[in-house]
């Protein structure tokens, strides 16, 4: 297991026993005086250095204070003026009108990267800062109902890369009209009150990530989105877009289009013009069928269409994914897969519990790369499932089916997988001698089945009766 890695999201992963093992060795830096060590994140270890006048040690800082707990701005800046990592939420700072209009020469934490201030009371605060080389700016779930010097703060963060404004609720303006030409990733998240993405967005050439998940008063996307090299990630859950246009040569290198939840939405067949896509979800809309262009998606990995409510059926041209790896159909109404999916050759996982459909599909009979199979919960599914061709499998669920027999070979019998079947599911192992299958009989005679009466685990060898 990797002790450290990049998630789908793009976000930096580490194990527990890693983050351990970093802390202890900043510790060691200065076991007795915390204040003198580079990184602190204990609130017994900070406290202690509020109080210091000059703190040049610390570069990094990781505070979350109470609403009761408020200090001076002028003297916690001035003491860590080396930090380049601050995290200090819910933090109150009392501040003076002069630290807003201090001239740059006065200006505090020259050497900071990133900020992470939510629940911020008050941003002029951010005012009296050297943003001239931040590059992450987190003021998420801010309670400052005064946003007029936004722009100045925009002006003085001319290198900033990434802007979170998650859950700002008084956020009546999207900040695409004032942000640096060099954002990467603008994230505008449950801000309820926006009304709209502005079309100002086309000057930033270097966006590649667009989050306004839940902004449930935005009802399109602006056209000059479209013009956007960059982007690759766009994210508009839970919005009232009712459709988007992917006209041809636009949207070159998006990977990424997250659309759950959007009640309203639409799909055109222009969707098969986005060449770079990889991943689509469209869980919970309200769909009635899926554009035959989504077979153009060549790059397309993952595919997922959970709680589809009005999704019974799939276009034939499901099967010109090629790379196609995960498909998730959990809770659609969909009834049947097409033939196609048959030329599927990488797809992986296949979910579809409490779907409506009523037979093992004979098109994933032999998709040698498939690894997991869900169809629990599935009543109307019936008659007999013959895994004989499915090689790498190694997970199968069928509980709550009307599945009567599974079909295996010796092989996959011998070898250990994870399987939930119901009781009155027979096993039978093509190709085996008549004793094989009268020890085979035996066992499924003496089975005695755990808390978890539906859990099977296929014995290997050694263990069988």
């Amino acid at each position: 297991m990797s002790l450290a890695k990049t998630r789908e999201n793009n976000e930096l992963w580490m194990h527990n026993q890693l983050k351990v093992l970093g802390r202890e060795i900043v510790k060691e830096e200065n076991p007795r005086k915390p204040f003198k060590r580079s990184r602190l994140w204990n609130q017994e270890d900070i406290e202690p250095a509020l109080n210091k006048r000059k703190v040049d040690a610390v570069e990094a800082l990781s505070a979350t204070l109470d609403n009761s707990h408020s200090f001076s701005e002028r003297r916690f800046f001035r003491s860590f003026s080396n930090l380049r990592f601050l995290r200090m939420n819910h933090a109150i700072t009392k501040g003076n009108k002069q630290s807003a209009k201090n001239p740059k020469k006065n200006l505090f934490l020259p050497r900071l990267k990133w900020l992470e201030w939510q629940w911020c009371h008050n941003i002029s605060s951010l005012l009296a800062l050297d943003l001239s080389d931040l590059v992450v700016l987190d003021l998420s779930r801010s309670t400052s109902r005064t946003w007029r010097c936004r722009r100045r703060i925009m002006k003085k963060a001319k290198n900033l890369k990434v802007l979170i404004l998650k859950d700002c609720a008084w956020l009546v303006e999207c900040p695409v009209s004032y942000a640096p030409v060099n954002l990467e990733r603008l994230n505008l998240e449950h801000c309820s009150t926006l009304p709209g993405v502005g079309r100002s967005i086309s000057k930033l050439t270097n966006l590649v990530s667009l989050n306004i998940k839940f902004c449930s008063f935005v009802q399109e996307l602006p056209e000059d989105i479209a013009a956007l090299a960059a982007l690759k990630e766009l994210y508009i859950d839970g919005t009232s877009i009712r459709t988007i246009d992917f006209p041809e040569g636009s949207y070159v290198k998006l990977e990424i289009l997250s659309a759950c939840n959007c009640k309203s939405l639409s799909l055109s067949n222009s969707i098969g013009n986005l060449k770079s896509l990889s991943y689509l979800a469209l869980d919970d809309t309200e769909l009635s069928e899926l554009p035959c262009s989504i077979g153009l998606l060549k790059n397309l990995r993952t595919l997922s269409l959970r709680n589809c409510r009005r999704l019974w059926k799939l276009p034939d041209s499901i099967g010109s994914l090629e790379e196609l790896q995960v498909m998730d159909l959990s809770d659609a109404i969909v009834d049947e897969l097409p033939s196609s999916v048959k030329y599927l050759r990488n797809l992986r996982v296949l979910k579809m519990p409490r779907t409506f459909i009523r037979e093992f599909p004979g098109g994933i009979m032999n998709l040698e790369s498939l690894e997991e199979i869900d169809f629990s919960g599935c009543r109307c599914l019936t008659g007999e499932c013959d895994i004989t061709g499915l090689f790498s499998l190694r997970i199968l669920f069928l509980v709550y089916t009307d599945i009567s027999q599974l079909i295996v070979t010796e092989r996959q019998y011998c070898n250990p997988q994870n399987l939930k079947l119901d009781d009155n599911v027979r096993i039978s192992i093509t190709g085996t001698t008549k004793r094989i299958q009268h020890q085979l009989n035996r066992f499924e005679m003496r089975t005695q089945f755990p808390a978890d009466r539906h859990h099977v685990s296929v014995p290997t060898m050694s263990q069988r009766p």
